[in-house]
């Protein structure tokens, strides 16, 4: 489904909660979502012994750092922004790399997750374009998850592909900021109900 969507083409950043068909998209780079990060460290406080739990809570900990930097670029300065990047990769990668946790727990789980993905963390440090979660796109796709959970999906093939088609549509429309049924309007060309102007 992904690479039929994609048609060849290959984005510059792809991001996503690691679900596995996701992560062998081809993408210049991949960034992890970071609010489903928080929720599986946040199971693994409470799930994981002393020590794991305390990893979890550290680590959770830099990736909010990473994220307020985040909103906060345009109000310091770039060397500013440098040191504490870097902070943040030195706190990451001690945890991630340098530090032992017991096998057979979320917290393992979890680190061996970001030895195998580390450059895909902070590409949203690296470009002011990307954004550190996924959740304006799960907000797109609410009202879809609504619709199927009250109707029960759709009734034919078509129903469901034009209404991913509309949903596809004003989304991009709303992110552009543009007004809605003008976006229609401009995909669906002039009406037939228009009046045919006579020839002089």
């Amino acid at each position: 489904m992904i690479t039929a969507f994609l048609d060849r083409s290959e984005p510059e950043v792809w991001g996503s909660d690691l679900y596995g068909p996701q992560m062998l998209t081809p993408a210049t780079a991949d960034q992890i979502c970071h609010s489903h990060q928080a929720r599986d460290l946040t199971f693994a406080v409470e799930a994981d012994p002393l020590h794991e739990r305390i990893w979890a809570i550290e680590l959770r900990h830099v990736f909010g750092r990473a994220i307020k930097l985040h909103h906060e670029r345009g109000e310091i300065t770039p060397e500013s922004f440098a040191r504490r990047r870097t902070l943040i990769g030195n706190a990451t990668d001690r945890l991630v790399f340098d530090q032992y946790v017991a096998p057979k727990t979320e917290a393992a789980r979890l680190q061996k997750r970001y030895r195998r993905h580390p450059d895909s963390l902070y590409v949203f440090l690296e470009r002011d374009d990307v954004e550190p979660t996924n959740n304006s796109s799960e907000r797109d796709l609410r009202p879809s998850v609504i619709h199927r959970k009250v109707i029960g999906g759709f009734r034919s093939a078509w129903g469901a592909e034009a209404s991913a088609i509309r949903t596809s549509i004003l989304a991009t429309a709303r992110k552009q900021g543009r007004n809605l049924l003008d976006a229609l309007l401009a995909l669906a060309g002039p009406s037939p109900l228009q009046a045919i102007p006579a020839r002089s």
